[in-house]
């Protein structure tokens, strides 16, 4: 029975009721963690126990043990597995004392059990958060500035949100912003900065991992300029399944 699951670009991770990790898809890379490069088109176990949470994201796996230690397995050519840059098929061992994780598509989010944020992989949009190196790629998980009491962490294609323990959500890196009310949207490269409606519950980020939802203590959901978002699923939309996010901006 799964417990929890993540699905990347071309493979999936899933956490059993019994804290068994497992994993199928693409596996080329290695982001099966299964020691070898054979794609899978049925689940096969990851060799840990006690896990806690896995992530997936653009041939990229993150896993966490109930113990708070993190392992990372796939793609690694910018540094976004935290540390040398090879390709690893097999989970190794990365950081400890986290708490949560987050795989985005070329960098990865861990949140330590103080409440801080660490990331390392692509930088170069902002992504990581990180402006005092002036590199492109950081391949080891460094601290992202300012940030503490942070509850959640969210990654997306190359930006990146931090929930604080208070409902504030900050964000960073590349987004789709709205700029008029006629629609226009255009990519935008942020800093650290606060989105500035109301106290938030939860976070979510869809669409390529370019946009994002919010739910409201209220359980209302917002888009990132604080627009009310209807989702009404008797409706059908082609890029939303069997829902529409009745929202001219998503």
């Amino acid at each position: 029975q799964a417990v929890t699951i993540s699905a990347g670009y071309n493979h999936v991770l899933m956490v059993d009721s019994n804290e068994i990790a497992w994993a199928w898809g693409a596996n080329d890379l290695g982001q099966l963690g299964d020691k070898s490069y054979i794609d899978k088109s049925s689940p096969v176990k990851i060799s840990l126990t006690c896990v806690k949470k896995v992530s997936a994201g653009n041939e990229i796996s993150m896993l966490l043990k109930k113990s708070g230690i993190l392992y990372t397995f796939g793609k690694n050519d910018v540094g976004q597995l935290g540390g040398e840059r090879q390709y690893n098929n097999k989970p190794v061992e990365i950081d400890a004392m986290v708490k949560d994780i987050s795989a985005g598509f070329s960098h990865i989010l861990a949140l330590k059990s103080d409440g801080t944020v660490y990331a390392c992989g692509n930088n170069r949009n902002y992504t990581l958060g990180i402006f005092t190196t002036g590199e492109e790629y950081i391949p080891t998980l460094t601290q992202v500035p300012g940030l503490k009491n942070i509850s959640k962490i969210v990654s997306g294609e190359n930006c990146s949100f931090a929930l604080t323990m208070d409902g504030k959500i900050l964000f960073w890196g590349e987004i789709f912003d709205i700029l008029d009310n006629k629609g226009t949207v255009t990519s935008v490269n942020s800093k650290v900065r606060e989105l500035e409606f109301g106290n938030i519950k939860d976070v979510s980020v869809f669409g390529s991992g370019y946009r994002c939802l919010f739910i409201g203590e209220d359980e209302s959901i917002k888009d990132i300029d604080g627009n009310m978002v209807v989702i009404d699923p008797r409706k059908h939309f082609p890029d939303n399944g069997s829902g529409v996010l009745e929202d001219p901006y998503l």
